[in-house]
């Protein structure tokens, strides 16, 4: 709870050590600080971009580092412009530090530095592939910062990530998960052509054949890998059930986000689709508990505001048609404290008072007469008192629906 008068306070959620550093570094050591839960909410999205970026370099290093011995390292254009991004981000820093310890401006060049080298990882193709090393570098001095301001001290790699998933042992790991996500992408890539159930059958049957191999291998180990090798078995078995039943692609697909948001977060395994394949990142479980409730949260906020909205929007509808029910011929004799004669349509003749109408307020009258004799056979097209009753009936499921949420 923060207390921000005598008689006010505000309970916010928790927060981590390191975002609270995360805030204290966006402000001036020597000038008050803005203390909110909207600039601890910023903190934590600044550090889930750096989270990100450094989650990022980890994937790179399992895809590129093997094979960097082996690939043309010589720079090109765009190699040689990030690298000067870096060069002018470690200037800028030092500068920023040297000058009365300016960490606000760090942590801006440090976040620019980032998105210089998601721009580049990202728009790099083919000949142009972005170099593990460059990427390597940027990450390895961003860490080189925090761990010196003292934002994160963890024994990782790099700051902000954890190996909790992984039971400390990420290489043991890598084969199992590679092997696991490679799989689950190529029933997600099936499912969407429309392959046959043998396909799926035959895949099962091919990879339940070859896990032999990554049991064996795990019978020794204490890390959290025969875990994933039971979700792994446990999910095969699955997909084999699908593929048994004849189901259809949608059911593969609802398995294969299962993997993403159920089966992996638990065992301490960020999953994550991208345009062209995936990439997988250890992260602590409770992180991703949390990540996942706030997720389901907003997405149950954002359903519960569609269906008020839309609720709201019956009601009006119901509103409008119920006051167009009344018949033209009878519309006008509602008014008794209006008018006191009609003519054969019902179209006013005479006020209250006995006064004829004049002949503007008559054209006035049958103006509003025509325009309620067209809605009242639009009404009536639509089912008239069955329209209504449907509209009513369909407020009760809307309002049933929210309150269930």
């Amino acid at each position: 709870t923060m207390k921000l008068s005598d008689d006010e306070s505000i309970t916010l959620p928790a927060y981590t050590a390191r975002q609270l550093r995360i805030v204290f570094m966006m402000h001036e050591w020597d000038k008050p600080m803005y203390f909110s839960k909207d600039a601890l909410d910023i903190a934590v999205g600044k550090e889930k971009s750096f989270k990100e970026f450094f989650g990022l370099v980890k994937s790179m290093a399992r895809d590129d580092v093997a094979s960097v011995a082996n690939t043309p390292q010589a720079w090109n254009a765009k190699d040689m412009a990030m690298n000067a991004k870096i060069e002018a981000a470690q200037r800028d820093v030092t500068e920023a530090l040297c000058s009365n310890f300016n960490t606000p401006a760090v942590l801006l060049k440090l976040q620019e530095l980032v998105t210089g080298c998601n721009v580049y990882v990202n728009s790099a193709m083919d000949a142009l592939a972005p170099k593990f090393l460059l990427v390597n570098k940027a990450a390895l001095y961003i860490a080189k910062i925090f761990r010196t301001l003292g934002i994160d001290d963890n024994t990782a790699d790099f700051p902000f990530l954890s190996s909790q998933g992984a039971g400390g042992d990420e290489e043991t790991l890598g084969k199992t998960l590679d092997s696991f996500c490679a799989l689950r992408e190529e029933v997600r890539a099936s499912a969407r052509s429309k392959a046959d159930a043998q396909w799926f059958s035959d895949k099962v049957a091919q990879v339940q054949s070859e896990m032999a191999a990554l049991h064996a291998e795990a019978a020794s180990k204490v890390s959290v890998l025969p875990k994933v090798l039971a979700a792994m078995d446990e999910w095969v078995g699955k997909v084999g059930a699908a593929a048994a039943a004849g189901k259809e692609a949608s059911a593969y697909l609802d398995l294969c986000d299962q993997v993403r948001d159920d089966v992996l977060p638990p065992l301490g395994v960020r999953l994550e689709d991208k345009p062209e394949g995936y990439v997988w990142k250890l992260d602590d479980p409770q992180v991703l508990a949390r990540e996942r409730a706030a997720k389901m949260a907003a997405a149950e906020e954002a359903a519960r505001k569609k269906l008020e909205n839309k609720l709201e929007k019956t009601k009006k509808e119901l509103d409008k048609w119920v006051g167009l029910s009344v018949a033209p011929a009878d519309m006008f004799k509602v008014s008794t404290d209006k008018y006191s004669k009609f003519d054969e349509q019902g179209i006013p003749t005479h006020t209250v008072a006995g006064e004829e109408l004049s002949k503007k307020q008559r054209q006035g009258a049958e103006k509003e007469f025509n325009k309620r004799t067209a809605d009242f056979a639009k009404l009536t097209e639509q089912g008239g008192a069955t329209f209504l009753s449907g509209k009513r009936d369909e407020i009760a499921v809307l309002t049933a629906q929210i309150a269930a949420l």
